[in-house]
């Protein structure tokens, strides 16, 4: 549990905190074999699945909040990897994984726009926790889809004119 920096009630029950923890290594392994070996990782379906039954929910509800378990158990591909590294106590696995995943998308989605559906559906990244780093700025990735799902740059446009006219006071 210290891999996890969480403090475990002296009543509590680790075996199913093992299997997840056990988990979570075999899915990293196959991550990391098929990005090592030239597979594709953004489409990496492992056959090593977090199994969230009800008694690891139940343990995992006196260690963390409800909101992380739930997004974590709903979650799947790369960003259920995500989602697991955020779980460690060492952070920079995850902040780096954050980071090149925010920066790839960023990129890819600017010249690509129409890719954000499929992209956010093969990798189960969910968008709303992507952010982009315009000058000083970070804006969501999310704050740019429009509502038939297009990517639209009126967004930071606007906030551009925002910044103008408050300069201009």
């Amino acid at each position: 549990c210290r891999m996890y920096n969480i403090t475990v009630p002296s009543d509590l029950n680790l075996t199913e905190i093992k299997n997840l923890f056990t988990d979570s290594l075999f899915i990293f392994l196959a991550y990391r074999n098929s990005a090592a070996h030239g597979g594709r990782i953004y489409n990496l379906n492992p056959s090593t699945k977090v199994d969230f039954n009800k008694k690891l929910k139940d343990d995992l509800s006196k260690l963390m909040d409800t909101t992380q378990i739930d997004e974590l158990e709903k979650s799947k591909g790369l960003w259920q990897v995500v989602l697991l590294l955020k779980m460690f106590s060492y952070n920079g696995p995850f902040e780096l994984m954050q980071q090149t995943i925010n920066d790839a998308l960023t990129e890819h989605c600017s010249k690509y726009p129409q890719d954000i559906e499929y992209i956010a559906n093969t990798t189960g990244i969910d968008i709303n926790n992507i952010e982009a780093k315009v000058g000083d700025t970070i804006y969501k990735l999310s704050d740019f889809i429009t509502d038939d799902g297009h990517l639209s740059l009126a967004y930071l446009d606007a906030d551009k004119e925002v910044a103008a006219s408050s300069s201009d006071i």
